[in-house]
């Protein structure tokens, strides 16, 4: 699952291959960014990408909130197993 942003820009967030960190990926049109925390997520769709601040506080701090809430039941329930 992925939030459009701009026209050309997308978040994707997941967990990594060994399941224990988060992945977020900034995708345009000119490439794809890594970022390590939500704090840099933000700042990087701001200044690199002139998200506004409205589209930030409306769409992209829930979805991440909602995302991160989903990634972290699945890690839990992957460490009852």
């Amino acid at each position: 699952m992925t939030l459009r942003v701009g026209e050309k820009i997308e978040i994707y967030i997941s967990l990594n291959k060994d399941g224990n960190k988060v992945d977020m990926i900034i995708v345009s049109e000119n490439g794809a960014a890594s970022v390590r925390s939500t704090t840099e997520l933000i700042n990087k769709l701001m200044k690199d990408f002139n998200i506004s601040f409205e589209k930030i506080v409306n769409d992209v701090i829930p979805f991440v909130d909602k995302k991160l809430k989903e990634l972290r039941g699945d890690y839990l329930w992957k460490l009852k197993k």
